[in-house]
């Protein structure tokens, strides 16, 4: 959305047309791209004949009050979520929506690793390109594989501020020229037991690294991914131990039926040669006679 056209903007030129008071809050940009704030407040001044004069204009920088709003309340629509048992894919979606509403002018991706194959697989990417998107899908973890490859290997947030000037970037150079990324942050998702379980990360079209509430956010949000993806896993896993538990109970009773219908034969059996005995002795006894 651009500047010009904030709802804001239209009420303070209204009031100053009519000579009123007014206070807005409008969002602006520096020129690395990164988004600020302005609290404004404009009061008419009068002279001693009541005619007014001119405006006094205050403004103060409330970025952080901003931001942590915004995503405080994205948080909390998270973490509701999370204790809904909602999807987790429709979960990452939302968190990229948060992010890219709390840190305009961004797009995000969530990768999941992939412990048997040591890949990254995509979990939401929706406002990526579909080419960038397919280049780092199933993305093999390891040192100089791109931000996220790197960040899963070494563990730790990888910080790119001008990615076509960046040796991480190479394989990825012309991906970041066709879609005008210049700058990736990455960072490491863990499990509650400190365990890699993928990567989070956010791109733009402008050179930059991250302001210190910035950083703060994101490494909030990569903790309500992770425990997205550990409900998620533990899930999975009572599933799967539920569908073995079936599955062995099955086979027993299976076999429970087989051993009954072998034991009924082999009672059978002791039967019919029991009588078959009686009916042998009495005969035997007549001939001694």
């Amino acid at each position: 959305m651009k500047i010009r056209n904030q709802i804001e903007i239209k009420i303070m030129s209204v009031a100053i047309e009519k000579g009123e008071a007014c206070r807005v809050v409008l969002r602006n940009y520096k020129k690395d791209g990164s988004l600020f704030w302005n609290d404004i407040s404009i009061t008419p001044i009068y002279n001693n004949k009541k005619v007014m004069t001119h405006f006094v204009g205050v403004q103060n920088d409330v970025t952080t009050h901003k931001i942590n709003e915004f995503f405080k309340i994205g948080q909390s629509h998270v973490m509701d979520m999370i204790i809904q048992h909602e999807p987790l894919k429709s979960i990452a979606f939302k968190i990229i929506e948060i992010i890219e509403t709390a840190i305009p002018n961004c797009q995000g991706s969530i990768l999941l690793l992939n412990k048997e194959s040591g890949k990254l697989q995509k979990l939401a990417a929706p406002n990526l390109s579909e080419s960038y998107t397919k280049a780092i899908d199933n993305m093999f973890v390891g040192p100089g594989n791109g931000p996220s490859g790197t960040t899963a290997y070494l563990k730790e947030e990888v910080i790119v501020s001008d990615t076509f000037n960046h040796p991480l970037w190479e394989g990825f150079r012309e991906l970041a020229l066709k879609d005008n990324i210049k700058a990736c942050w990455s960072f490491p998702i863990f499990s509650s037991n400190k365990e890699l379980l993928g990567t989070f990360a956010i791109y733009f079209p402008v050179s930059r690294t991250p302001l210190d509430t910035e950083k703060e956010i994101l490494y909030n949000i990569t903790q309500a991914i992770s425990v997205a993806i550990d409900q998620h896993n533990e899930g999975v896993a009572l599933k799967n131990s539920r569908e073995e538990l079936a599955a062995y109970a099955g086979a027993l009773e299976s076999k429970v039926a087989d051993r009954t219908v072998e034991l009924k034969d082999m009672v059978q059996k002791l039967v019919e040669s029991n009588l078959s005995l009686e009916d042998q002795i009495p005969n035997h006894q007549n001939c001694r006679k």
